[in-house]
């Protein structure tokens, strides 16, 4: 939970209210969940139920399926609601303008030396959770 962004979204759909609230992490969505109230109730829009199909809450886990309304509004007070700031600004990149206009060397790429977390694995586009068998190692040449 410490890591994912909730945010509220909507899409048009047709067996289902289409509010929910995605749990994502940059652009890959890890969860799709129906929106609560203060009393974790699930809440009713336009007098369909507030709901989620399974087409919505397991088929669609790209951000472009989804049109973002903004940050989930969480409870302060709630565990969830931690190091997630709305209208926060991202500090500049500092080390070009002090190495004189330069970028700095990346001097080892890290999936180079190692198989963990290979950036070629799409985790929310599996069809289970990965296993062993998703990070297969590669072969010595």
């Amino acid at each position: 939970v410490w890591f994912t962004k909730p945010v509220s979204a909507h899409r048009d759909c047709d067996k289902c209210c289409g509010k929910v609230t995605l749990w994502n992490r940059g652009d890959e969505v890890l969860r799709v969940t129906a929106r609560k109230d203060e009393w974790g109730e699930v809440e009713s829009y336009d007098g369909k139920p507030g709901w989620i199909c399974n087409t919505c809450r397991f088929d669609k886990k790209k951000m472009s399926d989804w049109t973002i309304e903004g940050p989930a509004n969480i409870n302060r007070h709630s565990v969830i609601s931690t190091n997630h700031y709305v209208g926060a600004q991202k500090p500049a990149e500092f080390l070009p303008e002090l190495m004189g206009g330069r970028n700095p060397k990346m001097l080892m790429d890290i999936h180079d030396v190692s198989d963990v977390n290979d950036p070629k694995v799409d985790l929310s586009l599996l069809p289970g959770p990965a296993t062993g068998a998703t990070f297969t190692k590669k072969q010595e040449q």
